[in-house]
């Protein structure tokens, strides 16, 4: 017996489509070696960048061009203790920062007109978000995105479809004296 399905990723640039065959109890995919670390999930740090404590609870911004996604885990980090805030476009978020400085942001790589790498850019060369914390929060593989960002812009690397649960204690992990 011969069954197709389809796979797709999160909502974005950064998606895509896979198809496969399943035959028997084989499943052979298609699309899946563009970014074959889709398959492993994981989370980096890059830098000892750090979050100075200041304020309770931590400020984080999501920042998302798919809006269901990055409102979802607004609600969630919310709800885990957070201060949260959405932005739906790299540059939604730098006006962002400017009005309202987060203490860490969840930035998508793949989004249109300005993408992470360019907002993350861009706010690095402020002086007063130089030293803010900026982890890429993607489908995309960790080696992909460091193909496409410089290291200098992202703090650290989490992929989406982790548990949320896991990404609210790294998120806590970033922040000294807690």
């Amino acid at each position: 017996m011969v069954r197709i399905f389809a796979h797709r990723s999160l909502h974005g640039t950064g998606s895509f489509l896979a198809l496969g065959v399943l035959r028997g109890s084989r499943r052979r995919l298609t699309g899946l070696a563009m970014y074959p670390g889709l398959c492993e999930t994981r989370c980096r740090r890059w830098t000892d960048r750090r979050i100075e404590v200041r304020r309770s609870p931590l400020r984080v911004l999501v920042v998302d061009d798919y809006r269901e996604a990055a409102e979802g885990l607004t609600a969630y980090l919310s709800l885990s203790g957070f201060h949260c805030n959405a932005a739906f476009s790299g540059t939604e978020a730098i006006a962002h920062v400017r009005r309202c400085c987060p203490d860490l942001i969840l930035m998508d790589i793949a989004m249109p007109q300005c993408t992470g790498p360019q907002a993350a850019r861009a706010l690095r060369k402020l002086p007063a978000t130089s030293g803010l914390v900026i982890v890429a929060h993607t489908a995309l593989d960790e080696m992909e995105v460091r193909r496409q960002a410089r290291q200098s812009e992202f703090d650290g690397y989490f992929q989406k479809g982790q548990p949320v649960d896991r990404l609210a204690n790294w998120i806590t992990g970033f922040a000294s004296g807690l």
